[in-house]
This record gives structure tokens, C-alpha cells and sequence, in this order.
């Protein structure tokens, strides 16, 4: 492959297929078959930044594709990972649901580190493709808050919720935890620019 060194090998997509041919909805067993299955991902949730809650690690394919994350409810003492972190996690005894719409796989397995890697880029898609990236990391270009936004990402009136606004007429919804590093940042009302974060689905 013209000399360039091969990534890790990943398999997100390809359980994320096969765990939603099962309709998963409340909480429930997954088949023997992927029970069987090691899932290997590059970790794209940034633990740091906390605008996650602590026990979730989201791990996606190195693609341009869509459907290709997952998120995964994990033992919080066990989410040690970092963005660029690759990952094997036996998916033993994991259930899966969707938790307000969200596709989330819990396991109490422990997942094992195997490489580090370049974190991955945001995938470039328009605001009506976000269902389609859920758990992935993308990037909204020409977009903005819409016009009756301000304050602070999170704060007592928007609870973290912030509408958006693209040049194309579209609109989607940014939504920050109170334990987010940029939480009490200002929300600019006078630019507009590109967003990148993780794609995901709230009912």
C-alpha cells in the first residue's frame, strides 16, 4: 500500500451491523455469535475533555463511511483510554440497547490497549447525515448558533443544549455535559465556522 504503515485492524462496523440485525431497544443478551466476537475500534471520545460520562468509551473505524462507532458502557475504573488509543474488548457477556435512541453496548469486560495511533480526523458530512455517523467523530462545516443563542455551552437556561444552525438551512443540536472542559466557555454569536464532535442520537 505504496510503503505506508498499515493502521490497526478494526471491526467496528461490522458488529455494529450485525448487533443492530438483532433490534435492539430495551436492554438485551446479544446473539452467541457476536458474543464470540472481539471488537476492535480507535478510541475517538476524548475522556479529558469530560463531555462524556466517565463509563462511556466511543471507539469507530478508521473510514469515511457511516456506521462505523460504537459506543460502549464500560467499568468507569477501567476507561483509561485516549483518543488514537486502539482496543480489543471481549464481548462475552455484553448486552446491548438503545439508551434514548443511542445504540450503547455494556460489557464488564476489561478492553486491552494494542497500539497507538494517529487520533482519527473528523469525517466531513452535512447535519442531516448525523444519524447516519452516530459514534463516529465528525466535522459540520458553515455553521453557526442560531440567533437566539448566548450564554455559555452549558448553562442553567440551555442545560447544555445549544442549537445550530448551516449555511445550507439545516439545524442540529450541540449538546454539553456540565463536566465538559469548555462548558462555562462563551458561545461565539458573531462567527460561524466549523464544528467537530461526536455524532450521536438523543430520542
Amino acid at each position: 500500500q505504496d510503503g505506508l504503515p498499515e493502521g490497526p485492524d478494526t471491526n467496528v462496523a461490522e458488529i455494529r451491523r450485525l448487533i443492530m440485525a438483532t433490534q435492539p431497544s430495551a436492554k438485551k443478551e446479544l446473539t452467541d455469535e457476536i458474543k464470540a466476537m472481539t471488537l476492535q475500534g480507535i478510541v475517538v471520545s476524548d475522556k479529558g475533555g469530560g463531555n462524556q460520562q466517565p463509563f462511556i468509551l466511543v471507539v469507530a473505524d478508521d473510514t469515511q463511511e457511516g456506521g462505523a462507532g460504537i459506543a460502549l458502557s464500560i467499568s468507569q475504573s477501567n476507561n483509561t483510554f485516549e483518543r488514537g488509543d486502539a482496543v480489543a474488548i471481549s464481548l462475552s457477556d455484553a448486552s446491548a440497547e438503545l439508551f434514548n435512541g443511542l445504540l450503547q453496548v455494556s460489557t464488564y469486560n476489561e478492553p486491552v490497549f494494542t497500539e497507538h495511533t494517529d487520533p482519527l480526523q473528523p469525517v466531513v458530512i452535512t447535519a442531516d447525515k448525523i444519524a447516519e455517523y452516530e459514534s463516529q467523530y465528525v466535522k459540520i462545516e458553515h455553521t453557526q448558533p442560531e440567533s437566539n443563542e448566548s450564554g455559555t455551552w452549558n448553562n442553567s437556561s440551555n442545560k447544555g443544549n445549544v442549537s445550530m444552525e448551516t449555511q445550507d438551512g439545516k439545524s442540529y443540536k450541540i449538546r454539553t455535559l456540565e463536566t465538559a472542559s469548555f462548558a462555562g466557555t462563551a458561545i461565539p454569536t458573531d462567527k460561524s465556522g466549523s464544528m467537530a464532535g461526536i455524532a450521536g442520537i438523543y430520542n
